[in-house]
């Protein structure tokens, strides 16, 4: 006997996923105990447009704790904000909200983005360092120098520690930018600090040499931040020109473009079996199973194998930990529907605008035939040609594209534009309806919820007012994909201005390690 306005509903295999829509208070689902089923229920709690219903669920012929934590991480969040919506109905105090649009983004929907090598400034000071609660620690010896002079042997040992926020007038400028256009902007800061140094000669009267005297402290402040970043610059360098980072960077543009995802790829191969850091092998092997919709079973089987074989049979927990997290999976029967996203939001960028400002005569530039012996060959071999700016910045355009002004957020990962960062936008416009078929093929249930504001509370906007978007990243946000929201901002087009919150601030190596059973045995 069950009691009125009950409905029970039963997801099997072949059953409709809807609920039916009936006036029902209560509906129940009788289930095994099995994954995919969770994920099925989930979408039906979320496409009740009700906001009144109880769900519950029996589990036959038993309850179990992994279905049970499916069903909090497909959408725990949501369903709290929900809630506490319908409980506070009608006693919220009458406050005008700040923002017009909360955009909540779990990391499940986007695996792929943290996995890829960051090419912002401030992304690459993190992926190469490490940035901790604002500050970065670095090694001294290039600090050193620009104080203690040439001729001095005692070299600190202590890592300079340096801090970095956008109160610095230059590293706001900079942190932003593709790596490969950041030379240029020291250039030009080189030759505006030295001009304002020069008007000390041009100060004649009283008055004059008091106004230059006022303005000392914030040139040579000006001036120590420029030394700082050039010996950043340098530092980073180092690692972008090495034939290593060159490699790794190829294998992963490979796969973000859909390139032999399907089978073992020679490189990890090779990386294996040169014992490389065990990040940098896990970060590839994740990354071209989630480009591939997961990976064959003997190829995973193959990686595995490989892996214990050569770093220890104790990191079976942590390609367990992968596993559980879809990081790292066998593939499925269902189709890989990367491509299709890949193709539709646009994901890769073939024309994004990778054009190089006219070379400037610096001191002491580089000429094309004065790169590192395997850039020049490289361009010699595939006919592209070689960027070329200041010292220490120059690559293969056809690797890493020097986008001086950059026109899409692809440029933060030179080609590669970030999932998450790319729903954002076309949720501002043209809105989500238009790709409700790929919002299917994500992880994971998608839906919007509309509130309804007291007519006192409608903001009166200024003509040219932008919206603002609240933009949570549950699970993390890297660098780059903060760059990325920013530059939308900054869109003259957009008409939209995006806050930026996150439950923590990650990159490939960070997240990866979180899931490591020994991961103080692979720190960097």
């Amino acid at each position: 006997m069950m009691p009125t306005g009950l409905e029970v509903g039963a997801a099997g295999g072949g059953g409709q996923r809807g609920v039916r829509e009936l006036h029902v208070k209560n509906i129940i689902f009788f289930v095994r105990p099995r994954l995919e089923l969770m994920d099925i229920i989930a979408e039906n709690v979320f496409s009740d447009k009700s906001n009144s219903r109880e769900f519950h669920i029996l589990f036959v012929p038993r309850r179990s704790l992994l279905c049970e934590q499916r069903l909090k991480d497909q959408g725990h969040v949501a369903n709290m904000m929900l809630r506490m919506k319908r409980e506070f109905a009608g006693s919220q105090n009458q406050i005008l909200p700040v923002f017009d649009t909360l955009l909540l983004l779990d990391r499940n929907v986007d695996l792929l983005t943290p996995l890829a090598t960051q090419l912002t400034y401030e992304g690459l000071i993190d992926e190469i360092y490490g940035v901790t609660n604002g500050y970065v620690k670095l090694p001294p010896e290039k600090f050193a120098q620009k104080k203690q002079g040439e001729g001095s042997k005692d070299l600190p040992t202590e890592p300079k520690k340096l801090q970095l926020n956008s109160a610095e007038e230059l590293y706001a400028e900079i942190r932003d930018k593709n790596f490969n256009a950041v030379g240029a902007a020291l250039s030009k800061k080189a030759k505006i600090i030295s001009a304002a140094f020069e008007e000390r000669h041009n100060a004649k009267t009283v008055g004059e040499i008091k106004q230059f005297v006022s303005q000392l402290p914030h040139m040579q402040a000006a001036r120590s931040s420029l030394a700082n970043h050039t010996s950043i610059a340098e530092l980073i360098k180092d690692i972008t020109t090495s034939e290593a980072f060159f490699d790794n960077l190829t294998v992963e543009q490979e796969f973000m473009t859909g390139v032999d995802t399907d089978k073992v790829n020679t490189y990890i191969e090779d990386c294996i079996a040169h014992k490389d850091p065990l990040l940098k092998v896990l970060r590839l092997v994740c990354m071209q199973s989630v480009c591939n919709n997961g990976l064959k079973q003997k190829v995973l089987d193959f990686y595995k194998r490989e892996i214990l074989q050569t770093y220890g049979y104790e990191h079976m927990l942590t390609l367990n930990n992968l596993e559980k997290t879809g990081l790292l999976k066998p593939q499925s029967t269902s189709r890989n529907n990367y491509p299709t996203i890949r193709k539709t939001l646009k994901l890769w960028m073939e024309d994004a605008n990778e054009q190089v400002s006219p070379p400037q005569r610096l001191p002491n530039a580089l000429n094309v035939n004065g790169g590192r012996k395997h850039c020049a060959s490289e361009a010699s071999a595939t006919g592209r040609s070689v960027c070329l700016l200041p010292p220490c910045f120059i690559f293969l355009s056809s690797v890493l594209p020097c986008p001086q002004t950059p026109n899409d957020i692809s440029y933060v990962y030179s080609g590669y534009a970030p999932l998450s960062v790319r729903l954002t936008q076309v949720l501002a416009r043209p809105g989500w309806r238009s790709i409700e078929e790929v919002l299917k093929m994500l992880p994971g249930p998608h839906f919007e919820e509309r509130q309804q504001l007291p007519a006192g509370l409608h903001k009166k906007r200024q003509q040219g007012e932008n919206r603002t978007t609240l933009v949570f990243f549950l699970g993390g946000v890297t660098y780059a994909e903060i760059a990325a929201l920013r530059f939308l901002s900054q869109t003259e087009d957009s008409g939209m201005e995006y806050i930026i919150a996150t439950t923590k601030l990650i990159n490939g190596s960070s997240w990866v390690r979180s899931l490591m059973d020994h991961p103080e045995s692979q720190s960097p």
